[in-house]
């Protein structure tokens, strides 16, 4: 089993759609994979179910509920199960206040499905925050989208931070597997500026691939599809399908 966070320092940088879109992919080319929403807002969740949960992740990194309860399979999406937002996320972190070894909890939980699954995918909330820090111990890989726009890097720079403080603790090996530039737009400055800006914090950490701006990608998540459905985004999913390679082979290379 592999698994997959992706982060970022900020939010509206693409973090949901990048994870919803990997994870349907995989599962569409033949793999088991579980997204597991611990995003407050909980878009994936709305996005494939529908709506908030009322049990979800939170419960299980709490221990009011176990995989027989979490864990939803996604209605018309073979091989992609989620493990959905709930109202608990909002408290998961008090409630784990003093819980020893509280940030390795989702990562123990996750590996208890490791017979069950292929791929892991975790749609992190912005911030480096407790639950961020959790997903980051959970995962081989650490992508970050980086929305093109003035200091669209800030949140690619606190995340690089977060998984080398959690690298140097020696309880992990989780390495970043590199920046997704989002919304990019060539008619705009701004686009090239951001990938400049990229550049220059490491050319090695940026997929080639990249997700163009497209206004029929806005409206996926309102109609619960995916940019894969047919007619429903043909750009999205030339972009997401060069994406999702590019994770694999990034994935493979650990």
């Amino acid at each position: 089993m592999r698994s997959i966070a992706v982060a970022s320092g900020k939010g509206g940088v693409g973090k949901t759609s990048l994870s919803v879109h990997i994870a349907a992919g995989a599962a569409a080319a033949g793999e088991r994979v579980l997204l597991v929403d611990l995003d407050h807002g909980a878009h994936a969740t709305k996005w494939l179910l529908g709506g908030r949960q009322d049990v979800g992740i939170a419960e299980a990194m709490t221990g009011t509920a176990d995989a027989a309860f979490y864990v939803r399979l996604v209605e018309n999406r073979d091989g992609l199960w989620i493990a959905p937002a709930s109202n608990g996320l909002q408290t998961v972190e008090a409630q784990l206040s003093n819980t020893f070894g509280r940030e390795t909890i989702l990562r123990d939980l996750l590996q208890a499905q490791r017979k069950k699954l292929d791929l892991v995918v975790i749609d992190c909330p912005p911030g480096v925050g407790f639950l961020t820090q959790s997903a980051i111990f959970a995962a081989d890989k650490v992508i970050v989208p980086v929305m093109a726009g003035f200091m669209g890097i800030d949140g690619l720079v606190d995340i690089r931070k977060l998984v080398g403080q959690i690298r140097t603790r020696g309880r992990s090996k989780v390495d970043l597997a590199g920046a997704v530039l989002f919304a990019a737009d060539e008619r705009e400055g701004v686009t090239e500026g951001t990938r400049e800006s990229l550049r220059k914090l490491g050319a090695a950490d940026i997929f080639r691939a990249e997700v163009r701006v497209s206004t029929a990608g806005k409206l996926l998540p309102s109609n619960r599809a995916l940019a894969f459905d047919p007619g429903a985004d043909p750009r999205g999913a030339e972009d997401y399908t060069a994406i999702l390679k590019e994770t694999k082979a990034r994935l493979a290379s650990r």
